[in-house]
């Protein structure tokens, strides 16, 4: 069960990197199968992962296999959390200042376009996900607004199916170490 539910969640985030193309709020529609394929890989792994844990030690040290597993979950999962965090945050300012510095636009000085990165970098994630929108933006008339705005929300659609393909390269490293490492006859039922 626990391959199948490895192969299942890391199908499901495989499928979830086509992130790319979404642009309007009722586009998200079209995740919803990658989103039923990972959770249902979550909820066929978790229990494997419970079992081997406590299965492969004695019956009296369970407990502290079961504490065991449950502070490595704890642990990788802020570490994971943290890794991709920050790798989003880099691929997304990375993309933004390469998008300013292709703009076509002729006597615009290198500081206004610095002060252009990193406006649109302060407005973080918010700016990737909503395109520049939302509250009256004082900017909305100045020509370059479009594609900036453009420009905020396909670097963070891009950059969060960067960290996506990082989670699925992780996940199938994983998926492969489970079918390697984990052997029925060291499980001790």
């Amino acid at each position: 069960m626990g391959t199948t539910g490895m192969g299942l969640l890391t199908l499901g985030v495989l499928l979830m990197t086509r992130i790319g193309g979404v642009s309007t709020p009722s586009e998200w529609v079209w995740l919803l199968p990658a989103f039923i394929v990972a959770g249902i890989g979550n909820g066929v792994v978790n229990p494997p992962i419970s079992a081997v844990a406590v299965g492969t030690v004695e019956p009296y040290r369970a407990g502290m296999a079961s504490g065991a597993n449950n502070v490595c979950r704890q642990v990788g999962s802020a570490f994971g959390i943290a890794f991709l965090s920050a790798l989003l945050s880099k691929r997304y300012d990375t993309l933004v200042q390469n998008g300013v510095a292709a703009l076509p636009t002729p006597g615009l000085s290198d500081s206004a376009k610095a002060s252009i990165v990193q406006g649109i970098q302060s407005a973080g994630t918010n700016a990737g996900s909503t395109g520049l929108r939302g509250e009256p933006n004082p900017y909305i008339h100045n020509p370059l607004f479009p594609k900036l705005s453009a420009l905020a929300q396909t670097s963070f659609a891009t950059a969060t199916a960067d960290i996506l393909w990082a989670a699925a390269i992780t996940l199938c490293v994983g998926f492969v170490a489970v079918m390697i490492l984990v052997r029925r006859q060291d499980l001790k039922h």
